[in-house]
């Protein structure tokens, strides 16, 4: 039954029904029409032998008493015995009765022409079903060949219901897929292409100036104080080189999908603990501070190693936007969900318009006075928190600091 959802099978089933009904009734009226035509002939037959007989002199009582009264099987026999010495046997009426032949060729007119006009109906009906279906096949074939071609947007008609609509309506979803993936691949590869010429600028930089520091050093080679200096700043684009290739390989793995997190349940203060020794000689080099407040028994189900990178990476970068003297502080609170973890600074803050694109790779603000940030920072925070299933915000005001906060679900 589900062919009938087809409105053209519908159609063409519907017309050899309607045919079935016809030649339906056309059976039914063709007795009545066989047995008028019968009745006729006997009547003429019984006519023409009534008229010999009274022509013979034979008494009228007597003919129609051979045609009303009861016939014995005696006077039957006798009756055929006589007839058949005449030629009235099977198979040899029509040589003897003409108006058989007459019956019989009109019938097979009719019969014949009956059979003939169903048969042209018939053609009829399933040429123009064909027909139509070819010309849906054709269009189906021109929109795929279009698709094929590079016109994206070409989709096949599948507005009516039925299996053909259902095939052309699966291969809609199929191009739809193929544009998504097209669009998809479009976008890596801009992305791609984006990111190494990103790579090409970053890089330029600090191998420019270790080439200069290289030049000099070699030049002024008996100057121990030129030497230090400029191997000092050498080393500060070397560390500047590392980073940005370090951080670029954690991006990669991240996009490549490779990272597999080992989650435990940590205490969150015993966590900070672990990532600010990295940051005590900065610390009292640029005369900063950094200070923790939270619940002591917060603990909170994550990958310690990549968990400590992001925090690392958010302390970095509110040390780079803090003036001497300044103050980082780091606080943590747990609600019955929720484990929220804030880093806060009182430095230059960032710029409105800056504060929608921080988290975008190798983002470099025109008003950030950071020469040595490399815009990978902040968005290996953002990819590490968000596989952790969390998410990342923040709250600036210019001149006044910034608050960067992680909100994890609890498990």
């Amino acid at each position: 039954m589900k062919l009938l959802t087809d409105k053209n099978i519908l159609r063409l089933f519907s017309l050899c029904f309607l045919l079935f009904a016809l030649l339906l009734g056309a059976a039914l009226l063709a007795p009545r029409s066989f047995r008028s035509d019968f009745e006729a002939l006997l009547l003429r037959h019984d006519a023409e032998i009534a008229g010999s007989l009274l022509s013979a002199g034979v008494d009228p009582l007597v003919i129609s008493g051979a045609f009303t009264d009861g016939k014995t099987e005696a006077a039957t026999q006798s009756g055929r015995r006589l007839l058949q010495s005449i030629g009235y046997r099977s198979g040899n009426l029509a040589a003897v009765l003409p108006a058989l032949l007459e019956n019989e060729r009109k019938y097979r007119i009719v019969f014949s022409g009956l059979i003939f006009l169903l048969g042209a109906v018939l053609f009829w009906v399933f040429r123009r079903y064909l027909v139509n279906r070819q010309r849906l096949i054709e269009k189906a074939d021109a929109a795929v060949q279009a698709f094929m071609n590079g016109e994206l947007d070409s989709r096949l008609e599948s507005e009516e219901e039925g299996s053909l609509s259902k095939l052309f309506s699966s291969v809609n979803g199929l191009a739809t897929m193929l544009t998504a993936h097209v669009e998809a691949e479009r976008a890596s590869k801009g992305f791609l292409k984006q990111t190494m010429a990103d790579i090409s600028h970053q890089l330029r930089t600090p191998l420019s100036a270790l080439k200069m520091c290289n030049e000099i050093i070699q030049e002024e080679s008996g100057n121990p104080v030129t030497v230090r200096d400029f191997s000092a700043k050498a080393a500060a684009a070397l560390d500047q080189m590392e980073r940005l290739i370090q951080n670029l390989l954690k991006l990669t793995r991240f996009d490549a999908g490779t990272v597999v997190f080992e989650k435990k349940k940590i205490s969150v203060r015993d966590l900070l603990h672990e990532v600010l020794p990295v940051f005590e000689v900065r610390l009292e080099k640029e005369q900063k501070q950094i200070l923790l407040d939270g619940p002591a028994d917060a603990e909170l189900l994550c990958d310690r190693t990549w968990l400590a990178e992001a925090i690392a990476n958010l302390i970095k970068n509110a040390l780079d936007h803090l003036p001497a003297g300044g103050l980082v502080l780091i606080t943590w609170e747990e609600t019955p969900l929720t484990l929220k973890l804030s880093v806060q600074d009182n430095g230059e803050g960032i710029h409105p318009e800056d504060i929608h694109h921080i988290f975008k790779r190798f983002f470099r603000s025109r008003f950030s006075h950071d020469n040595q940030g490399i815009g990978l920072g902040l968005p290996l925070v953002k990819t590490i928190v968000e596989a952790h299933q969390g998410a990342v915000s923040v709250v600036s005001t210019p001149g006044e600091g910034s608050i960067f906060t992680l909100d994890f679900l609890k498990s």
